[in-house]
């Protein structure tokens, strides 16, 4: 798990704009091989940081992040 949570904080780290290129998926994908993880993972990580910055009900943008 503190492989994953690792990861999840370059995550949150290359999500602080709101916006992912393909730069900082690229760093997220070599940051996960380094850490023996999935590519996989890291999509996963990535849809469930994203999702989690979604209001649920109108799919606006939450402030606070």
């Amino acid at each position: 798990h503190r492989r994953q949570a690792d990861l999840r904080r370059d995550v949150d780290a290359c999500l602080a704009d709101g916006q992912l290129d393909d730069d900082e998926r690229d760093r997220l994908a070599s940051r996960a091989r380094s850490l023996s993880l999935s590519n996989e993972t890291v999509e996963d990580l990535i849809q469930h940081e994203t999702a989690s910055r979604r209001c649920p009900h109108c799919g606006g943008r939450l402030h606070g992040d």
